[in-house]
């Protein structure tokens, strides 16, 4: 199932109309028809602002049924969710109350998330590939692969990659916020 049908899926169960979500998120009826049948992609703030309205977190769009208190994620079942600006993001928490929060972001040559979120917790991000620029309120730092940063996930925070090739970074918050 796609993310579209899953926050449909949600709309639904929630009795929640079309328009009253649109007006809520800020978008049009039609746009938010066409993220539910996943004929456009979706930025990440589009995203965040919808489990937002409906109650959920980003987990519940990207988990897999299991029961299990184990999971093995190979590289060929991860769920990714490829954004407008060509950023994607895997999500590897599988539980919907798990405390921890995983994810693998993917950034093209020139790409960054606009939209800085700031949430409950700690976090720290990886730099797995490439070279970021890590936005935390006012400062910018330049992250190259191998590096760290920890943070209180409390400030608002965002990534860039300001450079040609793609990066990718892996962040780990808890407790799990999406």
């Amino acid at each position: 199932m796609n993310v579209g049908s899953r926050l449909k899926r949600y709309r639904r169960a929630k009795k929640l109309r079309l328009v009253d979500v649109a007006q809520q998120v800020g978008i049009s009826v039609s746009y938010l028809s066409m993220i539910e049948n996943d004929r456009v992609s979706v930025s990440v703030s589009t995203l965040q602002d919808l489990v937002a309205v409906l109650e959920i977190s980003m987990v519940d769009l990207f988990a897999m049924n299991s029961d299990e208190n184990h999971r093995i994620i190979y590289k060929a079942e991860r769920k990714e969710q490829t954004y407008s600006n060509g950023v994607s993001e895997a999500f590897l928490t599988f539980k919907k109350d798990s405390g921890l929060e995983t994810a693998i972001i993917k950034f093209p040559g020139n790409s960054e998330i606009v939209h800085k979120s700031g949430h409950v917790g700690e976090e720290f991000t990886y730099v797995l590939k490439g070279s970021i620029q890590f936005f935390l309120e006012e400062n910018a730092y330049d992250l190259e692969e191998g590096d760290i940063i920890y943070y209180n996930s409390s400030l608002a925070h965002s990534w860039g990659n300001s450079g040609k090739e793609i990066s990718e970074i892996l962040v780990v918050n808890t407790p799990s916020t999406f």
